[in-house]
């Protein structure tokens, strides 16, 4: 690489750096609270235990994504924590995938008969279409998707590890071999261990030795993996992850009870999730979605809307021609299909939200790979090829500068996104919120009241009584209508949060006096619904439900589902909140037993020992 390219590469970076500066001065958002507050069961000074409680303290993803997890404490070791430095180390991250993105590519175009002129050229375009691109300041800016990042990462390493190891194979078999290991197995298994979908790399490679390798005539002399070193690390990997994903099958469907979709209305909406992807990728613009992604339309057919139809078509079109011209235009057919690919678990049958930007953050790496080919080989006048060049490096740099910008104030991100997305419930609860906070009250309560006339949707519906609960405006006829909503419509995850509030304030008697009895309804009606098979949404509901039978003094029931709870859920802070009900009624005996139970639980390293006897500590000597 000679000079004249890493200066190139450097400026990349730096322009990145400022591009990206603005957004540093904006604060947590969303997930970023639920997920990083878990830094407060850390303590640095208990060595290994504390690291093993705060990975386990996790809910995201089955494997708890610890990579991802640990990457969090370089940036604070305590909770509230200033979110600027977290922000910093994604764009850090963000930095490094375009370097990794930069070597592989050149990795890449190294296979074809190319000058290495047109190689760094290449290279240092398409690195920086995809570094400056504002698309990914939704990923970078939103702390808690380094869970996006870091898979990423690892990918790209695996890339580099492969392409290397094909390189020296012809060589030193061993040598080679010991890089293949390093890119299918040590690489997915950090991937993995970012976030779930990182299990793709060993598919991805698959990919690419049949869609580049495996066409001779277009790339120079590389040597053929022997049979073995194929089943070894193209074949069974590959067979492992689609098993898995396969025999995930019926716990996928079993989730769809709390979406308010199925999954073939799932199934044809992405059809046009993933094209609107696409073309968010070739039409920049600096205020997209964002976050507030569940403005999304879902396909309830073919044809409504039909545009469903039209993405179907059309996917199918775009995946024939690439397996179509796969020896003729194996670039262009690796990046579509690279893009499929990489976008099949989060975007096929798995019961997540029907879009996030973040998605694409992956997914995209490789699309302008054939664009930047086509513009550096192919655009014959100079000029015209400079003019080109200049007006991609100018364009996504700007766009991004004023997106990172938007990004780095919380509050006229959430206002202006309720105002160009009113169908956004998330958007719409998120500004109600802000509204709120500054005492704007009636602004608020006229905004949820229009939106749920506008939407019917349950999460509205419930903050709306929560906000007039909240100024000591709520009544108990307000309290019948929601109660009748909640019966008769369906209660899905993201009314999760909403309920839980609606349950505290009932079960206090903050609303109006005495409100429990309609905290006991609410109760029995979700117990009757799907989504109470959900894990989250149970424990919320068991939680009140045991302070029903503590107010109606069934003590010994409330004693036994307390003891459930705690085998269940491990959730040991509602679990002392309960003894202290206990306490209070001078339950004693009941109270006694549950700290014993928690005494011999609390002894696994995974949990907060020492916080957690204190606590029973403490309550031992009240009683005392």
């Amino acid at each position: 690489m000679n000079n004249k390219t890493k200066l190139g590469v450097l400026s990349i970076i730096l322009m990145t750096v400022i591009i990206y500066v603005p957004g540093l001065s904006g604060g947590f958002l969303f997930d970023d609270f639920i997920n990083l507050k878990n830094i407060s069961v850390f303590s640095q000074f208990e060595g290994v235990e504390a690291y093993i409680r705060y990975i386990f303290s996790y809910n995201s993803g089955s494997l708890k994504r610890p990579v991802t997890t640990l990457s969090f404490l370089l940036n604070s070791t305590t909770w509230p924590a200033n979110p600027m430095f977290f922000k910093l180390t994604n764009i850090l991250i963000h930095i490094l995938n375009s370097i990794l993105l930069f070597i592989v590519t050149r990795q890449i175009l190294a296979l074809f008969n190319l000058d290495k002129k047109t190689i760094n050229s290449v290279a240092l375009l398409h690195m920086a279409i995809w570094t400056l691109h504002p698309y990914f300041v939704s990923t970078t800016l939103y702390i808690v998707q380094r869970m996006a990042m870091l898979p990423v990462t690892f990918i790209l390493m695996g890339m580099y590890f492969y392409l290397k190891g094909k390189k020296v194979y012809s060589e030193n078999v061993t040598i080679g071999r010991i890089y293949l290991f390093l890119s299918i197995y040590v690489c997915t298994f950090f991937a993995v261990l970012s976030k779930e979908n990182g299990i793709i790399l060993p598919i991805v490679m698959l990919l690419f030795e049949y869609i580049i390798f495996k066409n001779q005539n277009n790339i120079s002399n590389i040597n053929r993996l022997s049979r073995l070193d194929k089943y070894i690390y193209l074949y069974i990997p590959s067979l492992v992850v689609t098993l898995s994903f396969l025999l995930s099958i019926p716990q996928f469907l079993d989730n769809y009870g709390i979406r308010d979709f199925t999954m073939t209305e799932r199934l044809m909406t992405e059809s046009r999730v993933i094209l609107y992807y696409l073309y968010q990728f070739f039409k920049p613009e600096y205020f997209t979605e964002g976050v507030f992604a569940d403005v999304f339309e879902t396909s309830t057919s073919f044809f409504n809307p039909l545009s469903t139809f039209i993405s179907i078509l059309f996917t199918f079109v775009l995946i024939a021609m690439a397996i179509r011209f796969r020896k003729t235009y194996s670039l262009f057919s690796f990046a579509i299909l690279f893009f499929f690919v990489t976008n099949i678990i989060e975007s096929s049958i798995v019961p997540l939200e029907m879009y996030f930007e973040h998605r694409g953050y992956m997914s995209l790496l490789f699309i302008s790979l054939p664009i930047s080919v086509l513009i550096i080989q192919h655009v014959g006048q100079s000029k015209f090829k400079f003019t080109i060049m200049v007006l991609i490096i100018a364009v996504l740099p700007v766009t991004t500068y004023y997106r990172s910008q938007l990004w780095g104030d919380n509050v006229n991100l959430i206002l202006k996104s309720a105002d160009k997305y009113p169908h956004s419930v998330r958007a719409v609860q998120n500004k109600a919120n802000v509204l709120f906070q500054l005492k704007r009250y009636e602004e608020a309560l006229t905004l949820l009241n229009d939106a749920s006339k506008r939407m019917d949707n349950l999460s509205l519906k419930l903050n709306y009584f929560n906000f007039k609960c909240g100024i000591g405006k709520s009544s108990i006829l307000e309290a019948n209508i929601l109660i009748d909503k909640i019966r008769k419509g369906k209660f899905v995850k993201q009314d999760r949060s909403s309920l839980l509030t609606t349950l505290k304030l009932l079960n206090s008697n903050t609303c109006f006096s005495p409100s429990t009895d309609y905290t006991k309804q609410i109760i029995e009606i979700i117990k009757n619904k799907t989504a109470y098979n959900n894990i989250k949404i149970k424990q919320v509901v068991d939680y009140y439900y045991i302070f029903s039978l503590i107010e109606d003094r069934n003590i010994s029931l409330a004693y036994q589902s307390t003891i459930y709870y705690l085998e269940e859920y491990l959730a040991y802070d509602n679990v002392i909140s309960i003894v202290d009900q206990f306490v209070i009624l001078k339950e004693f005996d009941y109270a006694e037993k549950l700290m014993s139970k928690m005494e011999n639980k609390v002894k696994h390293l995974q949990f907060a020992r020492k916080n957690y006897m204190n606590e029973i500590l403490i309550i031992r000597n009240h009683i005392d």
